[in-house]
């Protein structure tokens, strides 16, 4: 099968299991209240984009995303994105760019590198943190992606190209690659982004050429108002 017939297949799966069930997602309960919103609003929000309803257990962060019709799966797949970003740290305000077509939520769990070593756990994050969140803000800002590094994960937010090489230089930095390394490596990488050459992903996802009618048309303004929350909220 390939590269795109696997992209469609899991796509149509996910879309199916929309319309046939309520998708439940656990979110740590300090979020719930970012996740309801100052009156409501973050839901109200949230369900009206995403034609769903919100059920909220306050007491245990168990959400249920109910389709209130079947006019759009894909938008009800972008809604429990959006609130696994927002369980996951993010703002309501860089959570609602996944509504768009052109971003995308990547969400690493450090305990499948750690094999329940707590100090592992640790050391990884410290390291991908960096001193006074360096490490974290140099990707974010190499890749114009946006990065939250949370309890046991690490999530990011971007376009789709942006989005493979922050995840690329997250996992240089889990397997214990050297900083500055992947700084230089990250800078390459950023002028062949910069420059909107395919080189990069002819070897690792051949059909992206294909796969580019499921990503959507860039918006430049939406573009700029996400560089611009990373840069004023971070």
């Amino acid at each position: 099968m390939s590269f795109l017939s696997q992209c469609r297949y899991i796509e149509s799966t996910q879309i199916l299991l929309v319309i046939d069930h309520a998708q439940y997602i656990m979110i740590p309960k300090n979020r719930v209240g970012v996740l309801i919103g100052p009156k409501g609003t973050v839901k109200k929000e949230i369900e009206k984009r995403g034609r769903v309803r919100l059920q909220i257990d306050s007491e245990t962060g168990e959400v249920a995303i109910i389709p209130v019709d079947d006019s759009d799966p894909l938008l009800q797949l972008r809604a429990q994105n959006v609130v696994k970003a927002i369980g996951r740290g993010y703002t309501p305000e860089k959570a609602m760019f996944l509504f768009s077509d052109n971003y995308f939520l990547e969400i690493i769990n450090l305990k499948e590198f750690t094999r329940g070593n707590k100090s592992a756990l640790i050391r990884i994050r410290s390291r991908l943190i960096g001193t006074r969140g360096r490490t974290r803000k140099t990707i974010e800002r190499l890749t114009r992606t946006s990065i939250v590094v949370q309890g046991s994960t690490v999530s990011i937010i971007g376009k789709y190209e942006n989005m493979l090489v922050a995840k690329e230089a997250v996992m240089m930095i889990i397997n214990g690659v050297d900083q500055n390394k992947v700084y230089g490596i990250l800078e390459r990488r950023k002028k062949e982004l910069d420059a909107g050459s395919d080189e990069l992903w002819e070897e690792k996802t051949e059909g992206m050429d294909e796969l580019s009618e499921l990503i959507g048309e860039e918006d430049e303004d939406l573009d700029a108002e996400f560089e611009k929350l990373i840069e004023d909220l971070d």
